[in-house]
């Protein structure tokens, strides 16, 4: 008998522990999708050694979550078309969870090594309109941001695929510390 073969009678914590394993054979990881535990599902995009045929079926399922965790996880890292699909076709779903467009996209870190893969021109539209909007306003939008956008500001400046143009702009704030790391973006883009 094989883990396949057992997949429905196993408890959601056996799916979960099951789906983190990198060394999942692709009968048992289909199975996992079948099941209609979520989460096993999510922590099965998040697994490192998940395979390609698996991947498009949890890409072309309903919703945006799974997508993200793809991306996340840098299952995507090599199909930037994907990057754009989903920023592109989820605007509405982001805008109601700002913090998943940035935990997608922006923030970089080791539980999220897909990031750093975004496009650059997903980036400038990031900055067209989750922090452009900031800049143009009252003169005191300037001193004193969201701190959301501070944290989306501070993403972009930080991200290997910046584009010069977008820190350039963001170089005009009057936040003494945004300016600063802008600048040296500038530097390091010239």
């Amino acid at each position: 008998m094989s883990l396949a073969e057992n997949v429905y009678r196993m408890t959601n914590e056996e799916l979960i522990g099951l789906a983190k394993n990198r060394f999942l054979d692709r009968r048992t990881q289909k199975e996992i999708v079948k099941h209609p535990y979520r989460r096993a599902k999510s922590h099965l995009a998040q697994n490192t050694g998940i395979c390609a045929d698996v991947r498009e079926y949890l890409w072309d399922m309903k919703g945006y979550t799974l997508k993200c965790d793809l991306i996340q996880s840098g299952n995507c890292s090599n199909q930037p078309d994907k990057y754009r699909e989903l920023y592109y076709e989820q605007q509405a779903r982001f805008r109601r969870s700002p913090w998943n467009m940035v935990q997608t996209f922006l923030r970089y870190s080791h539980w999220t090594p897909g990031t750093r893969y975004t496009p650059s021109d997903v980036l400038e539209s990031i900055y067209k309109e989750w922090v452009a909007p900031y800049f143009h306003g009252s003169p005191d939008s300037y001193k004193d941001f969201p701190y959301q956008v501070n944290y989306r500001i501070r993403g972009l400046l930080k991200h290997p695929n910046c584009p010069l143009d977008v820190a350039v702009k963001i170089s005009t704030s009057e936040d003494l510390e945004i300016r600063s790391l802008a600048f040296k973006k500038i530097a390091e883009l010239s």
